[in-house]
């Protein structure tokens, strides 16, 4: 308790002296562990609470208190619950401290997933871990990985209702996923429940007719639908030129995969480009990987 009182002291010392206040407060996380040791498990996870709470307090020395939460963290090994809150302590702190700090105790993808399950978080905590990082990576700018939460978010819907919640975040990673320039395969976002469910919902329903038409349809489909549902585009933030791209690409795959080999005038018309342009395209989806193909300039 003493030390708790005295945490806003030891910080204010000031830079200078910040290898004092580190010095204290390595005394502080022994002190924590030992009454740690004494008492129960639901009694930790509030004491780790209380000593995060009052860490969190100021970004003033950021570096050193969040090196004493992962102290912290690293005592209550064992204790699920106690690591969750303390793991949500350091993700909020670090990302009101700035993008280096938050950047520091991000964990990648694979990791979070064996931390969920070592804590055995319920569903709900689940989806506040995911809440928290997704807030903090959208505030940083990281988009990669604020889409990548949001699918495991969506995952957790799988065999379950889709509340409302869930239908406006599958609705973000159906624009997200349609304004990404590298991505042109779907299949994994048509699996999600969630995103199957939009078809249901009639405020949603154009966002999954959208993603569908990029799966099954052409570039006319893309084209019609965006001259019908301008308000559509426009609400997911979409530039239409890009998707305007990526179905072009996505035409011209489905076209050779429907035959051989296809004419210089076949791939034009159904690109809608002049056939000047038509092996431009053919090396887009060549450099996309998305087409393994030789042109024949003489033959067309």
């Amino acid at each position: 308790d003493m030390a708790l009182a005295n945490l806003d002291k030891i910080y204010g010392q000031g830079p200078e002296k910040a290898a004092d206040a580190e010095g204290v407060l390595n005394v502080v996380c022994f002190l924590f562990q030992r009454v740690v040791e004494s008492i129960t498990a639901s009694e930790a996870a509030k004491l780790a609470e209380a000593v995060t709470s009052k860490l969190a307090a100021d970004t003033e020395c950021a570096p050193i208190r969040l090196k004493t939460m992962t102290s912290i963290y690293n005592i209550c090994r064992g204790n699920g619950g106690a690591r969750f809150k303390t793991f949500m302590a350091m993700v909020s702190y670090a990302s009101a401290a700035g993008k280096a700090e938050f950047a520091s105790v991000f964990p990648a993808s694979d990791k979070l997933d064996a931390l969920l399950s070592e804590w055995g978080t319920d569903e709900s905590n689940t989806r506040e871990v995911y809440s928290v990082l997704m807030a903090a990576a959208e505030k940083h700018g990281n988009s990669d990985d604020l889409h990548a939460l949001r699918l495991k978010v969506l995952a957790t819907f799988q065999g379950k209702p889709a509340s409302a919640d869930a239908l406006q975040q599958a609705s973000k990673a159906v624009s997200e996923v349609l304004g990404n320039p590298l991505i042109f395969q779907f299949d994994t976002y048509m699996q999600l429940d969630a995103i199957q469910a939009l078809k249901s919902d009639a405020a949603h329903a154009p966002v999954y007719a959208l993603l569908e038409l990029f799966c099954t349809e052409d570039l006319g489909a893309y084209n019609a639908f965006c001259n019908k549902n301008a308000a559509v585009i426009a609400k997911l933030g979409l530039d239409k030129d890009l998707g305007m791209l990526k179905m072009r690409l996505l035409t011209l795959c489905s076209l050779a995969s429907r035959q051989e080999s296809i004419s210089y005038a076949d791939i034009a018309k159904g690109l809608e480009v002049p056939e000047a342009e038509v092996e431009v395209w053919a090396i887009k989806a060549m450099q996309a990987q998305l087409l393994d193909a030789k042109l024949d300039q003489l033959n067309r």
